[in-house]
């Protein structure tokens, strides 16, 4: 499971709905939680990194955060290249940089990162002998964007 953060610079350049996509399109099971968090919200999150930062207000940035179940390989976020963006839903290519989406780090506590993006009171269920996440959390004005 991960969180996935689609990040400012990807609605400076217009393309928030394509990385959107590919990351649905790439999530086993779909998405588990969707979220538009503001920089003012969440300040110190790994997210606004410096190579993601505009002439925007900090209260005017905005990010959607993501929880997936499983993203398969086909996704590929590139660390290396943290500026190319190459989605191509035709021959299943999807490269795209760290400037565009944060995602979070394997090991860490996820319920940790989770709460920094999703506040108390979304639906949510988990079983009690694991820590999968068995319900749904989403922002009732999002939704409409699946």
């Amino acid at each position: 499971m991960s969180v996935l953060v689609i990040k400012p610079k990807a609605f400076r350049k217009g393309c928030v709905g394509e990385v959107l996509s590919a990351i649905v399109v790439n999530s086993f099971g779909g998405l588990i939680g969707m979220k538009l968090v503001r920089k003012a919200d969440c300040p110190d999150s790994a997210v606004w990194s410096d190579s993601c930062t505009s002439t925007e207000t900090e209260e005017d940035e905005c990010a959607i955060a993501v929880v997936v179940g499983f993203l398969l390989r086909k996704f590929e976020l590139c660390i290396e290249e943290p500026d190319v963006k190459n989605i191509d839903f035709d021959s299943r290519v999807f490269r795209v940089g760290s400037d565009y989406v944060y995602r979070s780090k394997p090991g860490e506590n996820l319920w940790q990162e989770i709460g920094i993006f999703f506040s108390y009171g979304f639906t949510l269920w988990t079983a009690p002998y694991c820590d999968d996440i068995c319900g749904k959390m989403f922002e009732p004005s999002l939704v409409g964007l699946l």
